[in-house]
Order: C-alpha cells, then sequence, then structure tokens
C-alpha cells in the first residue's frame, strides 16, 4: 500500500543527528506520553511510523529531496512555491500519510518545521 494523499511540512535541521533525535521513538511505547518528539510537537501520543517519514539533505538542495520521496509535479510545484515563501532556509520535508495527524500544526522548534498542506504523494 502507498500513500496518496500526504501532509507536508518544510522543515530546519541543524543535522541529520537532529533528525533522527527528534523522530526517535520511545519502546517501549509509553502509555502517558507522546512516542516521540515530533509526536508532543503534533498533538499525538502515537503515530504509525510506517507513514511518517523526513527526507533531509544537509546542503538544502530542495530538488534532490522531492527527486527522493517521487513528488509528482503539482506537489512538487507547491512545495517549491512554499518553500520560496518560506522565512527560513528548509533542509528537509517531511511527510505523513493524510490519516496519521488530524491537525497538522508548525513548530516554530528547533527544529522549525512549516506545514504546507496535504498534496498528493505517489498516488495512482
Amino acid at each position: 500500500m502507498e500513500m496518496e494523499r500526504c501532509h507536508l511540512w518544510l522543515a530546519r535541521f541543524a543535522d541529520r543527528t537532529e533528525v533522527d533525535d527528534y523522530f526517535e521513538e520511545i519502546v517501549p511505547y509509553p502509555d502517558d506520553r507522546p512516542i516521540s518528539l515530533f509526536a508532543a510537537d503534533q498533538g499525538k501520543r502515537f503515530y504509525d511510523h510506517d507513514w511518517v517519514f523526513a527526507e533531509f539533505h544537509a546542503g538544502g538542495n530542495l530538488g534532490a529531496i522531492l527527486d527522493a520521496i517521487r513528488a509528482p509535479a503539482g506537489t512538487r510545484d507547491a512545495v517549491l512555491a512554499a518553500a520560496a515563501g518560506a522565512d527560513f532556509e528548509c533542509n528537509a520535508v517531511v511527510v505523513a500519510d493524510e490519516g496519521e495527524f488530524p491537525e497538522p500544526v508548525s513548530v516554530v522548534g528547533p527544529p522549525r518545521l512549516e506545514y504546507i498542506g496535504c498534496h498528493p504523494l505517489w498516488g495512482k
């Protein structure tokens, strides 16, 4: 099964280690707190990690990031337009299946995440 529509965030991380730390899950999953820093920032205790990921490029090459996530042309255009209007240089895109987060939000950070909407991704 592939994601058809996804929430997307433009993001700025200090380095790959910060990406890994931000999405690192507490195992075993706790009953009383979020499973990761990302989950906490999104106001969720749990999400299915199979449907959430971040694509990072240290040099901030957004084209390479969009190639890596196989963004279709319309989504690519929307992401590039959002990046052009962002008040920070992104070096990552965070992707989550639309069903995982009912009310996705931007995060001031660090790390900085700017929610840019739900877009087609990989779909038929």
